[in-house]
């Protein structure tokens, strides 16, 4: 893989971005002329595709072209596609299947799944040594990414399909080279694309059917009717997917990829394994992360759903003290809580702050949060006076994974709760 640019970056990506290929490739070849050409030709492919990345949607599109034969159609395609040997090496290869899997991501129109296809038997014809994040890419691409093919139930059928087959050959391609295939980032890769498969819609929730199969936790039936085809279909492809899991002893260990499961697994309104989930960590003698808590409020609060944040309230608010170290009700967390409390309760915060002789449950509950907050302030005030603290360090790293791995609001906006259940999807 290519080395890391250094202080140059900036003003490369600025070049890039202002379309000044020429000038890029010339800063590229002063600044790292003790390179070789291929490593000097992959830095600045790596420059291209970072910088097609994080462009708007229109945009990206627009410098993509008209697909993936399309070498000249736009002046980044030529400068892209220029680089490139007559025999490319496998760090080409990568940069073709990024730039393909970037088209897909932004939804280029030009760009289709069955261009993954093409690139693999390609890649195999020409007898490169296939780098490993190659292949990864491509799969997470074919998984993940190509989405906007999904305009007609027809299609979606085809392209389930075709995906299936394109992900068997990548993961066998992968197992005979000697590359680990059963790890957790493939098997989050494949709950992703179980749950994204086709548009899905979260069910509605009928209050007098609900059925708690226990307290702790609550476990409630997707609807008050049987699921709909497409749903039993993905829960079983789910078990299917976890019962692997379980054969082959694999754990999802980082917190970003449990988020990334408990996502999919509410947006397909599959509580019970979601709850189940949940309680992996737990079974395995494992600690959960304030993120990890925190996504889990954030997920039951997007809901909506009073019961639901009643019961998920009362039964993981007590779980953070089990947790080893114990879980503090502070910062992004305590936020989280907050706006689960707000559907639980929806006269909360009011009554919080106009009745201080009130003592009910929820009322102390979101009082500890304030204090939380409060607290959390007054160390961030202190933090100047002890920088050189390693503790203090210790709690900025935690900090920054907070931001990193969730998403949260700051304003808990119009907190009316909802009995009949969420009408949007937990995304």
């Amino acid at each position: 893989m290519p080395v890391a640019l250094e202080p140059e970056e900036d003003q490369l990506l600025r070049l890039i971005d202002a379309g000044e290929y020429p000038k890029a490739s010339r800063m590229i070849n002063r600044f790292y002329s003790h390179l070789p050409s291929d490593d000097r030709k992959g830095l600045e492919l790596r420059a291209m595709t970072n910088s097609v990345l994080n462009l708007p949607r229109e945009e990206a599109v627009a410098v993509l072209g008209k697909g993936i034969s399309d070498y000249v159609s736009t002046p980044f395609l030529q400068s892209f596609y220029n680089l490139f040997p007559p025999s490319p090496s496998a760090i080409f290869w990568h940069w073709r299947v990024k730039l393909c899997s970037i088209a897909l991501k932004h939804g280029s129109p030009g760009y289709k799944s069955i261009d993954l296809v093409h690139l693999l038997r390609q890649m195999l014809l020409s007898d490169v040594d296939i780098l490993e994040e190659t292949l990864l890419t491509m799969l997470e691409a074919n998984l993940c990414h190509a989405r906007h093919e999904l305009a007609l139930p027809l299609d979606a059928e085809f392209f389930d399909k075709r995906r299936q087959n394109l992900t068997r050959d990548v993961l066998d391609d992968m197992e005979s080279r000697g590359f680990q295939v059963y790890n957790e980032d493939i098997f989050v890769m494949l709950h992703e694309a179980l749950g994204t498969a086709t548009p899905v819609q979260p069910p509605t929730w009928i209050e007098h059917h609900y059925v708690f199969k226990s307290p702790l936790p609550p476990h409630l039936p997707a609807t008050a009717s049987l699921p709909d085809p497409h749903h039993r279909r993905i829960r079983c492809q789910l078990d299917r997917l976890q019962s692997l899991m379980n054969h082959e002893a694999v754990t999802i260990m980082r917190d970003d990829n449990r988020i990334r499961v408990l996502t999919i697994l509410a947006n397909v309104a599959y509580w019970d394994s979601f709850w189940d989930f949940w309680a992996i960590p737990a079974r395995e003698m494992l600690p959960r992360s304030p993120a990890l808590y925190e996504a889990m409020f954030s997920i039951v609060a997007r809901t909506r759903h009073q019961d639901m944040c009643c019961h998920t309230l009362r039964a993981r608010i007590p779980e953070m003290n089990s947790e080893t170290p114990a879980v503090p009700l502070t910062g992004p967390l305590a936020r989280a809580v907050m706006r689960c409390l707000a559907y639980a309760e929806p006269n909360i915060e009011h009554d919080a702050a106009t009745t201080p002789s009130l003592r009910g449950e929820w009322v102390r509950l979101w009082r500890r949060c304030e204090a939380g907050l409060s607290e959390e302030t007054a160390v961030g005030d202190g933090d100047d006076e002890d920088v050189d603290d390693d503790d203090d360090n210790d709690d900025g790293d935690d900090d920054r994974l907070l931001q990193r791995t969730t998403a949260t609001g700051a304003q808990l906006g119009d907190a009316t709760p909802s009995r009949a259940g969420p009408d949007v999807q937990y995304v």
